[in-house]
């Protein structure tokens, strides 16, 4: 996201994206381990609500659904599952994988990271010959069926 390093103001679209995005990873989290809670010990919802003193059709709704979580119901279900989540790990965007690579002449009219060298591997014998599947471009295998067209 460029957005992060002006001084404009983020737009809206993006605060929503990156908050819908956060909260379905932690979801997705939550929802695994009570999974494996479940799978390994036996833990049902209803025990959950019976230690939080909650109807069982709550902890329903804060399992079946992102929107449904807040930071505290987050907290209450791990502390019933006698968990608790470990240090939230916070990376800027700029140290984050770069995006998948352009042709040159693409990423230089968008301004896109450029597709490098291609391996040894990967080159064919004819001039402006396409890739084949199973040729490897930058570490990344080529995969698709228009690559390979």
């Amino acid at each position: 996201m460029e957005n992060t390093l002006k001084v404009e103001p983020i737009k809206k679209r993006d605060l929503y994206y990156y908050r819908r995005r956060f909260l379905n990873r932690v979801f997705s989290s939550l929802a695994k381990f009570f999974a494996d809670e479940a799978k390994a010990n036996g833990t049902t919802k209803s025990m959950i609500a019976k230690k939080l003193g909650v109807d069982p059709s709550q902890i329903t709704r804060w399992l079946s659904h992102p929107s449904n979580l807040t930071l505290e119901s987050i907290s209450d279900i791990l502390l019933a599952l006698d968990a608790e989540a470990e240090a939230l790990h916070i990376v800027p965007f700029r140290d984050r994988a770069q995006p998948n690579y352009a042709h040159p002449v693409v990423a230089q009219v968008l301004h896109l990271p450029a597709l490098k060298a291609v391996s040894s591997e990967a080159k064919s014998t004819a001039n402006d010959a396409p890739l084949k599947i199973g040729s490897y471009v930058e570490g990344f295998k080529v995969s698709s069926m228009a690559a390979a067209e």
